[in-house]
């Protein structure tokens, strides 16, 4: 397990609804939802006839002694030590890409180690802040305490920042109890284990159906499932200390601060989706976090894609299934791909650039961004496992924003791209990189040479139409530069498109241009994106893969912003610009695809 500090310490991970954050150095400070707001999660150990608490603010209460934190991709650990007594705390959410079953299932684990020398007896308590719950209700077959809103309207509503007000929050523990406003359990055994979980009833909705959570494809409802759970705690925690382990020793091949960063992003990314089930395939739903609460984000997913090609391509399917079966839907007319399908959790149609008169505005919508990211995901998939089912499902969608690209993709007009935050831009250079890799991508997927042609001819053009100096240009007319992150998948896939001295030349100048906290997304700003810069780390040497990463766990070590990891951020100050706790970190995973 690795020790750093960490902008805030993840908890309990489990979906967008159900996450729990220390936002800071010490347990006994503060527990919140990643949103900020309180998450009411308390714990506190008595001995000597004397109350101290270890996690949650303490009010009139003394603290214990924390001497240190650790963390893996699964679990987070906190050590408290006195003279009279010595405590470990422990955090564990539970997700396998072996068995997407578990896989933002909603139930997390808090485990507990004492050494003392006198009776104790410790407690964890939770509170209804996450669910605006106030009424215990009748535990279930397994010893739990649940508390619930005085009404149910499950999936209600959605939004950014929120939290949900429905369904229902369980402890299981043979000592578990309920009270009016909160939950929780006592022990008094040297090690013992506190089961946590959120019955949301349904996970989404998509197009009027409201969707069951993937665990109802293994468990025949919600206590099957958090009673399993509580049994199989010790197996649970074993195979995934195996996995941490392994993870950590091959991370640690790049450097430490390679090593942090990607363990820390690897439970924020997972954690940020929800997986449902319709007709029993795998919808795997983003939530844009702290951007606009947007579901099923089509430029979330691409920058998404590392972690889930390297250990569960079906999560990648999983992710653009939703957004492929709205866009063939009556309700999507246009020739390029949808942006999104709807607000997390509500996913009905699109969201982004629709007017107040129910039609959408097509200055704001993302033409080649979203065609090109569609081919790139889909077969990067169908590139990592060999499956080409679902690229064949949805050829006749690729084949039309092939053209569509064939036909705008080159010098695209002035539009916007993923990074719609900096506004729109003409002739954007790397946007028309993200179409000249989708025509090579999809020419490789289906093995038709017309696309492959296309994209040589394109990739030929580029070199040689955004010079500026010895590397590119941020557009056709050849004004500033910019990050090249597009370019990777050429690298990764071997597609042919460019040669090395691109490679250099490019990296060449990020180096060049990079701040304390790292090189900016462009020369308009100061700020980066923690995905796109962590995809040039790919483009370069071993050297300049380690500098990247000096960079990225230097910000993450001192940013003021104590929220969890942003993806949008200062490279002068290391101040989080916006964003916080979204699926995009999984790009970081981008280091381990390189063969």
């Amino acid at each position: 397990m690795l020790h750093s500090r960490i902008p805030a310490v993840p908890l309990i991970t489990c979906d967008p609804f159900f996450s729990v954050w220390s936002f800071g150095d010490k347990l006994a400070e503060s527990t919140r939802h990643w949103t900020g707001r309180p998450a009411g999660l308390r714990g506190y150990i008595v001995f000597g006839g004397k109350k101290f608490v270890f996690m949650g603010e303490a009010g009139e209460s003394e603290t214990l002694k924390q001497t240190m934190m650790r963390f893996s991709a699964h679990t987070t650990e906190y050590f408290f030590e006195q003279p009279e007594y010595a405590l470990k705390v422990g955090f564990f959410t539970p997700y396998f890409f072996d068995e997407l079953s578990s896989v933002t299932s909603p139930v997390s684990y808090i485990y507990t180690e004492v050494h003392c020398k006198s009776e104790f007896e410790l407690v964890i308590e939770l509170d209804g802040s996450l669910l605006s719950c106030e009424h215990p209700v009748t535990s279930c077959a397994c010893g739990d305490a649940v508390l619930s809103p005085l009404t149910q309207n499950v999936l209600c509503e959605s939004g950014d920042d929120c939290t949900a007000k429905w369904g229902y929050l369980h402890i299981v523990h043979e000592n578990a109890f309920a009270e009016k406003g909160y939950i929780g359990a006592r022990t008094n055994k040297e090690n013992d284990h506190f089961t946590l979980g959120y019955d949301s009833v349904k996970a989404i909705s998509f197009m009027g159906e409201k969707l069951d959570g993937y665990y109802k494809s293994k468990y025949a409802d919600f206590a099957d499932m958090i009673c399993a759970y509580d049994k199989e705690f010790a197996i649970k925690h074993a195979k995934a200390s195996v996995f941490d382990t392994e993870l950590e020793s091959c991370l640690l091949e790049h450097g430490e601060d390679h090593a942090v960063a990607l363990t820390l992003a690897c439970r924020q990314s997972v954690g940020a989706h929800k997986l449902a089930q319709k007709d029993g395939k795998a919808f795997f739903v983003s939530k844009e976090c702290f951007s606009n609460g947007c579901a099923a984000t089509l430029d979330v997913t691409y920058p998404s894609i590392p972690l889930y090609l390297r250990y569960a391509p079906e999560l990648v399917r999983g992710m653009l299934r939703p957004l492929f079966e709205f866009a063939k839907s009556d309700i999507w007319t246009f020739d390029f791909a949808p942006h999104d399908c709807g607000q997390f959790p509500l996913l009905e149609k699109q969201v982004y650039g629709l007017g107040k008169d129910g039609k959408y505005i097509f200055d704001l919508q993302m033409p080649v961004e979203e065609c090109g990211n569609a081919i790139i995901c889909a077969a990067a998939a169908a590139f990592e496992d060999g499956d080409m089912s679902f690229a064949n499902e949805y050829r006749e969608l690729f084949e039309k924003w092939a053209r569509f690209l064939t036909e705008f993709g080159y010098c695209p007009a002035n539009q916007l791209c993923t990074d719609d935050f900096a506004g729109h831009l003409d002739k954007n250079c790397n946007l028309s990189l993200k179409a000249i890799v989708a025509l090579a991508c999809l020419g490789k997927l289906f093995g038709v040479e017309e696309y492959s042609a296309k994209a040589r001819e394109f990739a030929a053009n580029w070199v040689r139409d955004t010079k500026n100096g010895t590397a590119s240009a941020l557009t056709f007319d050849r004004d500033g530069w910019s990050l090249k992150y597009n370019i990777v998948w050429d690298k990764i896939y071997s597609l042919g498109l460019f040669g090395e001295e691109a490679y250099d030349s490019e990296t060449a100048l990020y180096a060049e241009k990079s701040n304390a906290y790292g090189t900016p997304l462009d020369s308009r700003a100061a700020y980066t994106k923690l995905d796109w810069l962590a995809w040039t780390s790919v483009m370069g040497d071993e050297d300049y893969l380690r500098s990247v990463f000096a960079h990225i766990a230097r910000m993450i070590r001192e940013t003021p912003d104590r929220v969890p990891l942003t993806d949008w951020y200062d490279t002068e100050s290391g101040k989080c610009v916006g964003f916080r706790n979204r699926t995009v970190v999984g790009g970081l995973f981008i280091t381990q695809l390189i063969k």
